[in-house]
């Protein structure tokens, strides 16, 4: 996140999370050929919620920022209107964490679906997600 943007207008209604508090956002560019994972997610992020943007911050909430999955797991749990950590490993498997919250949402689909989707996106098996 090496760029920053004044944010137009339009910006403030669509997406507005993305935009500190002097008007500006920090950009971050995901290409398909460098990571595919991402773009996978922002794409089905655009074919869901209509934009193609998703925050990316310091993953901490009344700690330190997580360094482990122990850590990313603890604060998933602390964390209020987080219901999913996903945590990549350097060999390319994704393991994921939701909460309770989460699972009972839609009757524990809506995650399970837009897994299916990123995972589809990259060319990878639920199986091998999940």
């Amino acid at each position: 996140m090496v760029l920053t943007a004044r944010a137009k207008p339009e910006a403030y209604a669509r997406i507005p999370s993305v935009i500190h508090a002097d008007g500006t956002g920090r950009l971050q560019i995901a290409r398909e050929h460098t990571d595919p994972l991402t773009y996978a997610y922002l794409k089905a992020l655009g074919r869901r919620i209509g934009v193609e943007v998703a925050v990316n911050t310091s993953f901490n909430v009344a700690g330190p920022i997580a360094q482990t999955p122990v850590h990313a797991v603890e604060t998933l749990r602390r964390a209020k209107g987080m219901d999913v950590v996903l945590l990549f490993a350097n060999n390319g498997t994704v393991f994921a964490a939701w909460t309770r919250a989460a699972e009972l949402a839609h009757g524990g689909s809506r995650f399970r679906n837009w897994l299916t989707q990123v995972a589809g996106g990259v060319g990878a098996s639920i199986d091998a997600i999940l």
